[in-house]
């Protein structure tokens, strides 16, 4: 798992719930507002009625996915040590995509499907170590001359 994808689509996941929190709490206090509006006046009761229920149903959905996300988050962020949980991660990405919006999913699906870079410079720094070393032991066995032992070390050397 790549943990940099991971956090960034825990970010955007983040800030897509928030969104979702918002404008559903503006869908509650909407509803509020024709529910005081139809107290008002008696003719517009009925259609009030139905935009409350409207607008309540809608802010009940928001609110929900709102949750799951926050639980799809938790859950990656969780599992992103974890190699074994790659297809439970992967399972929540994927709701992500669809519950959180397009860049929280994404991420999170890369995030999940993408490997961590191994350090170039570390690797390369151990095999330029052992290669050398490796020259010396042939040197003081006795099987490459000073001159052999002298042209190999640069050749080595040269590649950093």
């Amino acid at each position: 798992m790549n943990k940099t994808f991971i956090t960034v689509g825990i970010i955007f996941t983040v800030l897509a719930t928030l969104m979702l929190l918002l404008f559903g709490g503006v869908f509650m206090n909407a509803s509020d507002i024709v529910y005081e509006l139809a107290l008002q006046d008696p003719d517009i009761q009925l259609v009030a009625e139905e935009l409350i229920s409207l607008f309540s149903t809608v802010a009940v959905f928001m609110f929900i996915f709102a949750f799951l996300n926050i639980v799809a988050a938790v859950r990656i962020f969780m599992l992103r040590n974890s190699q074994t949980a790659n297809k439970e991660a992967l399972g929540w990405a994927i709701y992500l995509l669809f519950g959180a919006g397009l860049l929280g999913g994404i991420f999170s699906i890369l995030g999940v499907q993408v490997k961590n870079p191994t350090p170039v410079a570390a690797s390369s720094g151990s095999t330029l170590e052992s290669q050398l070393k490796e020259l010396d032991k042939l040197f003081e066995k006795g099987l490459i001359s000073q001159d052999e032992y002298n042209e190999r070390r640069e050749r080595i050397i040269s590649r950093v």
